[in-house]
């Protein structure tokens, strides 16, 4: 199977709720615990799809950093790297940035010791951030490299001078021009301040040797020679300065360089060396590689000379290869009480249950059941048994219900994921009665694909949702086959009217010999719609309409994972919608009624109409604005439509 894509796909798939298709009308999505495989996964991944391709912290790179060490990456919180999208809360930074007040303090005291120590902690703490748009912070950073720079100078001076000529040093570039500085280095070869004068030419070239065009652009742009010659003044600054305060700024400016150059190996080597320093602020700058679309080269996941923890991260979006995966999680067993590792077992996981391609086999190193693990672990892991075929193994999962509590956006997920585990096992009673099932998966589960003796054996359900429900498939079942006493039987102890009605109708369905009789039950069945069978909604058949599209032969081609065909659920889809309409019932009545003999012309013309007004309705159920739908598809060319043609000809 292919491993080459990034395991986070930007799926928006159905759910069994309350939804609006496209801006359309709403519906109960039927489908969730039957899409495939892979699609369940993608939805447990980005639970808020439908907003935004919002992936679970479980999956996204700062995150899993977070995770790993909260304290190294601490900088990172409440700042726009972490940001999940534009509604984001935007909270307060963890860690401030550094005030020169020590420094300011420092100077005036004439303590130049003090304000080089100063200095040089406003340069690390800054360093140790993420980039960000901070005149106060670029100031402070201004004030440190000038205090680093002139201290030798300003130490021949007598302590109380100190301050003063510091001042007097540092001010007059204060406020030169950016453009204006290089000029100064090469004016005075000894200068001081020649590195930072230096540096500004570094920033004027990229300024003004790079076009203002996007990275795909700049590929046409700009020659090699054009980049090489760039390089080589980052690499003559740094040669030069190696330990000067702005040598770790040129270093993500060279970053930078290779990004637009769209040098992606060079990128990530340099993102990865700037790590082990600058862990923070490399990290931010990783991000941006990976939304941008550079991701690293495959070798990253098992070269261990780079942090376990930056490798475990990168997994979402790098996909690893089968000897990556378990090279990975065979490390991960080995330390399992490593901050890192089951966020890395999640993310190994979820790689399988998400994969594009068919899975056959699991990897080497797949680990044994963990009923302790985090809900996102277990959901994956028993998503990939599924993947494999092995129902079975997955059935550990199902039988430990993940809670709300325990998960709020994944436990809707994990009932769906429990009830396919089930159906996958032929359990249709236990399918149907996962506690945290939403009614309308159910339903569509009891009604539509469960064999009959299913709802029999749920009357008596501890659950008085799905014993009600069950009891209300027993009655339909029963009167499609004429058993009207043993439908109002059904449902007697949980809803009397609907069993005074199936008795009322009962009396009038035994007496359709005569015409009289028959137009009678025509009009009381027509006269019941939504009070006999099933609820009254178009929201659930909406649900099947949009499942028997994905079912239909014009989809793309999936991989079926379900024991029965797309053929035997559409039929039974089919026989479902017919047996669950009491329109349907009252046209068949009329058509009937319309072909015997012994119907005067008058009562004839009112027959049509009322039969009509049955076609319209079943019509009327499919979703607005289309042409499409079961009773659309079926209805124009079915007997009883024949059967009212004519008799509205002949009338």
């Amino acid at each position: 199977m292919s491993w080459k894509k990034s395991l986070v796909p930007a799926l928006c798939m159905c759910v069994a709720t309350v939804a609006f298709p496209c801006g359309g009308s709403e519906v109960y999505f039927v489908d969730g615990p039957l899409v495939p495989a892979r699609y369940m996964g993608g939805r447990a991944l980005s639970p808020m799809a439908d907003v935004e391709n919002v992936q679970r912290d479980e999956v996204r790179f700062l995150p899993g950093l977070l995770r790993a060490d909260s304290v190294k990456f601490a900088p990172l919180i409440g700042r726009s790297p972490m940001r999940l999208a534009w509604y984001d809360t935007v909270t307060k930074p963890r860690v401030v940035g550094p005030s020169d007040a020590a420094l300011h303090a420092a100077w005036a005291r004439g303590d130049i010791d003090a304000a080089k120590r100063e200095a040089a902690s406003i340069v690390a703490r800054i360093m140790s951030m993420p980039a960000d748009m901070d005149s106060s912070r670029d100031v402070a950073l201004m004030r440190a490299v000038e205090t680093i720079e002139l201290a030798p100078i300003v130490a021949r001076e007598p302590v109380a001078m100190r301050g003063a000529a510091f001042t007097r040093l540092a001010t007059p570039f204060r406020t030169l021009a950016l453009d204006s500085l290089p000029v100064l280095a090469q004016r005075d070869p000894t200068a001081p301040r020649r590195a930072s004068f230096e540096y500004a030419a570094l920033r004027i070239a990229m300024r003004d040797q790079i076009p203002n065009a996007s990275r795909e652009e700049l590929r046409t742009q700009m020659t090699p020679s054009q980049w090489n010659a760039l390089h080589a003044q980052y690499n003559d600054w740094l040669q030069k300065y190696p330990t000067h305060p702005y040598a770790g700024l040129v270093k993500f400016s060279r970053l930078r360089l290779f990004y637009l150059a769209s040098q992606t190996d060079s990128a990530w080597a340099t993102a990865a060396a700037l790590y082990d320093v600058y862990p923070a602020r490399a990290a931010a700058e990783m991000r941006y590689l990976l939304v941008t679309g550079m991701l690293p080269p495959q070798s990253f996941l098992l070269e261990t000379s780079i942090p376990i923890e930056l490798r475990a991260s990168l997994v979402g979006n790098l996909t690893p290869s089968r000897a990556a995966w378990s090279a990975l999680m065979a490390q991960s067993l080995r330390q399992p009480t490593a901050p890192w590792a089951e966020n890395l077992q999640e993310r190994l996981l979820a790689s399988i249950a998400v994969a594009d391609s068919t899975v056959t086999a699991l990897p080497e190193s797949f680990p044994a059941w963990r009923a302790t693990a985090s809900p996102m672990w277990r959901y994956m892991w028993a998503l990939s048994m599924v993947r494999v075929r092995r129902a079975n193994d997955a059935a550990a999962f199902a039988r430990v219900p993940l809670t709300a509590k325990q998960d709020s956006l994944l436990a809707p997920e994990a009932a769906l994921l429990s009830a396919r585990i089930h159906m996958l096992r032929g359990a249709w009673s236990a399918a149907v009665s996962v506690p945290t099932l939403d009614e309308w998966t159910r339903r569509y589960i009891l009604r539509v694909l469960a064999p009959d003796s299913v709802a029999t054996a749920l009357v008596a359900s501890a659950n008085r949702n799905v014993a009600r429900d069950a009891r209300l498939v027993v009655a339909t079942r029963a009167a499609h086959q004429g058993k009207w006493d043993d439908a109002a039987a059904a449902v007697r102890s949980v809803d009397a009217a609907r069993a005074a009605r199936y008795a009322r109708i009962g009396v009038l369905a035994r007496d359709t010999v005569s015409n009289a009789g028959l137009l009678r039950f025509a009009r009381a069945a027509g006269a019941l719609h939504g009070q006999l069978f099933y609820e009254s909604t178009r929201l659930f058949y909406r649900g099947m309409v949009s499942r028997d599209y994905e079912l239909s032969d014009g989809r793309p081609a999936e991989a079926w994972e379900l024991p029965w065909s797309r053929a035997d659920e559409r039929r039974r889809m089919y026989a479902y919608l017919r047996s669950s309409a009491e329109r349907y019932v009252a046209l068949r009545a009329y058509a009937s009624y319309l072909g015997r003999p012994g119907v005067s012309a008058a009562e004839r013309r009112v027959s049509v109409r009322e039969a009509d007004r049955m076609y319209l309705g079943l019509i009327g159920t499919d979703p607005s604005r289309t042409n499409e739908g079961y009773w659309r598809d079926s209805l124009p060319g079915s007997a009883e439509a024949r059967v009212l043609r004519r008799a509205g000809r002949g009338s």
